[in-house]
């Protein structure tokens, strides 16, 4: 066993081991839109987007896809995105310090290209689609905002004349508005209870399926809350452009028609 690793290393000394640098990365395919396609590895290591719930940091590990929230690329965008995380979450913001580094290998050789933000159309990382037969929740803002959180982990914290408490989204069998103010709620556990309460301010602390660790935010921005599954779909039709990327149609899919049996 040591000889092989000894013949390893001076092999690799001898070539210069060219181009392995940029296979160890995060591979990236970033279409520009001027038609040019840049294909490697991506030296930046996290995303920082800025919410209206705060800062956010997403590893590339778990990114998916990113591409201007409006428009056909980032400078009409003004470097509002919107990030598809491989579970089929979306977040959307505004990219903080943007900066796009790629390594390709050339020649024999790693060369860094520094992309220009504003010619960014789409970027899409390699990696397949992930699901879970776990039981999540689906959380729509409205800022356009739709990811899925760990029910069992994510909480609403409530205020009311009996005290103070904090279910997970698991416990919480309905939540009804109740006939008094917009923050008079009717909340039923399931495990009977009955209690009428308010939502605390940044009450609502998720826990995300995949990027943040924690998010917390105001009711206020909350669209929609739905039980959500995301088991993997017996076929997934792949993009004939780089099947090998990460593409988002099968999840968009997917959540356009659950979407469509939710009660009005």
């Amino acid at each position: 066993m040591k000889l092989v690793i000894v013949m390893i290393t001076v092999g690799c000394l001898a070539m210069g081991c060219a181009g392995m640098a940029s296979q160890t990365r995060p591979q990236v395919h970033v279409q520009l839109n001027d038609g040019q396609v840049l294909v490697g590895g991506m030296t930046t290591e996290m995303f920082k987007l800025k919410t209206e719930f705060g800062m956010l940091d997403f590893s590339t590990e778990v990114a998916g896809e990113m591409g201007p929230l409006e428009g056909t690329d980032m400078k009409q965008a003004g470097n509002l995105i919107k990030l598809w995380l491989r579970n089929g979450s979306e977040f959307v913001g505004a990219w903080d310090r943007p900066a796009v580094e790629v390594a390709i290998s050339i020649g024999g050789k790693d060369v860094t290209i520094d992309v220009p933000i504003d010619k960014i159309k789409r970027m899409r990382f390699r990696g397949e689609a992930e699901y879970t037969e776990k039981p999540l929740y689906r959380v729509l803002t409205s800022t356009g905002d739709d990811f899925f959180v760990d029910a069992s982990a994510s909480k609403i914290h409530f205020k009311g004349e009996l005290g103070e408490f904090s279910p997970f989204l698991e416990e919480i069998a309905s939540l009804e508005r109740g006939d008094g103010d917009d923050n008079e709620w009717s909340i039923k556990l399931k495990n009977g209870t009955t209690l009428h309460a308010g939502i605390q301010q940044d009450g609502v602390e998720l826990s995300p399926a995949m990027g943040p660790e924690k998010v917390k935010l105001s009711w206020s921005l909350v669209a929609r809350m739905e039980p959500a599954h995301m088991n993997a779909p017996a076929a997934v039709t792949k993009s004939p452009v780089a099947p090998e990327y990460y593409d988002n149609a099968p999840q968009r899919a997917m959540k356009e028609a659950a979407a469509q049996s939710w009660s009005r």
